[in-house]
Order: C-alpha cells, then structure tokens, then sequence
C-alpha cells in the first residue's frame, strides 16, 4: 500500500512513541500486524485497532500506553523493586 509505505519511511529512525512522530498517530488507521517478542515468547495479534472511542474486539489484541512507556514502563500496574511484567493474560470469568 503506498500510503503505508510513505508514512512508514516518513516516521523511519525515530522512536514510535516520539511525540512528533506522525506513524504513532496512523497506526489506527493501517491497523497492522503487531508482533512483539522478548526472551519470554512471542505474540502476534492479527485482531484490528479500534478507533478512538470504539470498542476493543473479543479475544488478543494491543493497548499502546506511550505515556507509560515514555516513563520506562510497559505496563500501568506498580510492580516492587523495579520488576516489569512481561505478559498481561485476561482470561474470561
């Protein structure tokens, strides 16, 4: 897609969550595949981004908080001594 491509190479070399960074504020709109790994495992999600004010789907899909990881941290629960959690699982009641 070529409007993909061109905000892709627009946003190329700097930090997603950058504040000028105009790609953080498309990612709605090109709702991509999002594939984030570590030493833990891996997790793809195919599932689309919502916009704004909409509804999350049913089953595995992102929240990006850049304000907590501009503040070095990946997640929004406190966790003692400088620990991190590495997975979020939200099984259904």
């Amino acid at each position: 897609d070529p409007k993909t491509i061109a905000a892709l190479r627009e946003g190329a070399g700097r930090s997603l969550i950058a504040e000028k960074n105009p790609l953080l504020r498309r990612m709605v709109d090109f709702s991509p595949h999002r594939v984030f790994f570590s030493r833990v495992g891996r997790i793809e999600v195919y599932q689309p981004i919502p916009a704004p004010g909409g509804k999350s789907p049913t089953g595995p899909h992102t929240h990006l908080l850049t304000g907590n990881l501009r503040r070095g941290r990946g997640e929004s629960t406190p966790w003692p001594g400088g620990f991190l959690a590495c997975l979020n699982l939200h099984p259904p009641s």
